[in-house]
């Protein structure tokens, strides 16, 4: 964490003169004022002093002031690592927001951009290979070759799909932080996983639901049925997020999903977490990319979105110090929207 957190703050001081020209001359002070608290914040963590009450006025702050009363008494060192680093992003972006003159700035933007130019090479080969599952499907349709052999072809696409994209959460600059000039040929090596290497990572998998999931995104929509949304909770941007799109792309041109919904960060986040900001960023860079196959995809991403097939949304849960299983608990609209439907009992 202190690596992260030294990151940030030589991050900032580089960014000054930007903030300067995009800001106006007001954020030369709030850049210093937010790098004083940062560099206290760092002192504190070093120093192993207690967690300090968030003094904000941010949307999630009484969210916050509730999580905090369950830290009493602890320190950095001494508290569960969920709730320590955790703490140390809120407290960051508390540093940052406290500082109008720059506020919306985020300290990991330019690292997020980096891994996403670095992983082009992998993204235009999967994009391609998406291409051909879709055509394969489009003229599989189209010739009548039957249910079960069009449902075959969907079933064996998604489950590479669905494995693609969890394996491209090996991608997670956070634990990267450590590397220096050779961050981004760890990040590009951990992109190496090719599709035909997908099946041979398995027995790496501890728990899977693959066949179940499938079956369940196969199963076809009782006639006159309710639309069927997808929601899908995004963890890290570039590479990572693109397996994600590429999925939901697959699922919206084959029909076995009407919409997906897609949850972001509400914060800059664990370094490469996705924020609104980067999937909209991430979809222009695909469409305006040389490459026909990632400039295709990018397209029609962008168009999914403007059709309200996609949509994507933030929420505060996901930047607590809480475990998914206390999300009923701590905001049961988001576990309604989430969770199984009610029934009469309930």
């Amino acid at each position: 964490m202190p690596v992260i957190l030294t990151k940030v703050i030589d991050q900032l001081s580089r960014s000054l003169n930007d903030l300067v020209a995009k800001n106006g001359p007001d954020a030369r002070t709030g850049a210093k004022d937010a790098l004083s608290r940062l560099t206290k914040l760092k002192r504190d963590l070093v120093t192993d002093k207690a967690l300090e009450a968030l003094e904000d006025s941010l949307p999630d702050a009484k969210l916050w002031k509730d999580a905090m009363a369950t830290m009493a008494g602890l320190t950095w060192h001494s508290a569960p690592w969920l709730y320590s680093e955790c703490y140390m992003y809120r407290a960051i972006h508390s540093a940052i927001e406290q500082s109008p003159s720059i506020s919306g700035y985020d300290p990991f933007q330019v690292e997020k951009e980096a891994a996403f130019h670095s992983a082009l090479p992998g993204m235009v080969s999967v994009a391609e290979f998406l291409q051909s599952l879709v055509t394969d499907l489009e003229k599989t349709v189209a010739g009548s070759s039957g249910v079960d052999v069009v449902a075959s072809l969907q079933s064996s696409s998604l489950q590479y799909l669905i494995l693609l994209s969890l394996w491209g959460n090996r991608v997670d600059l956070s634990l990267l932080a450590k590397a220096a000039s050779n961050a981004s040929d760890e990040v590009s090596a951990l992109q190496a996983v090719s599709l035909e290497q997908l099946n041979d990572l398995q027995h790496l998998v501890l728990a899977s639901d693959l066949d179940k999931l499938t079956a369940h995104l196969l199963k076809a929509k009782p006639d006159g049925g309710e639309t069927r949304r997808l929601d899908i909770i995004l963890d890290n941007s570039g590479f990572e997020l693109f397996t994600d799109l590429c999925l939901v792309h697959y699922l919206l041109v084959s029909k076995l999903v009407d919409s997906v919904q897609l949850h972001c960060k509400a914060m800059p986040w664990f370094v490469s977490d996705s924020l609104p900001k980067d999937v909209a960023w991430t979809l222009d860079r695909l469409a305006e990319h040389a490459s026909p196959a990632l400039a295709a995809l990018g397209r029609a991403l962008r168009e999914h979105v403007a059709e309200k097939r996609i949509v994507v949304t933030e929420h505060a849960f996901y930047t607590l110090p809480y475990e998914y299983s206390k999300m009923k608990k701590v905001c049961p609209g988001l576990y309604s929207q989430l969770g199984p439907p009610p029934t009469c009992d309930s």
